[in-house]
């Protein structure tokens, strides 16, 4: 999935560190700052999986769609 969206591992490292606390647990903030960017990055996640359901399943072309890296 990651070469059909055009992300890599690295770009979405920091939703994925940032989401492994209980959702029901222990309750804690992150910075502003972080918590804006892991939001960013989650939305273009989700639009670019939208965009490949939308064109039938076909991975997103390079061109339209530059590698999300690191």
């Amino acid at each position: 999935m990651h070469d059909t969206i055009r992300v890599d591992e690295a770009y979405l490292k920091l939703i994925t560190d940032h989401s492994m606390a209980p959702r029901h647990g222990r309750q804690f903030t992150h910075q502003g700052e972080i918590n804006t960017e892991i939001s960013k990055r989650a939305w273009i996640v989700v639009d670019r999986y939208i965009e490949f359901k939308k064109r039938g399943r076909q991975p997103l072309t390079l061109v339209e769609f530059p590698l999300l890296a690191g």
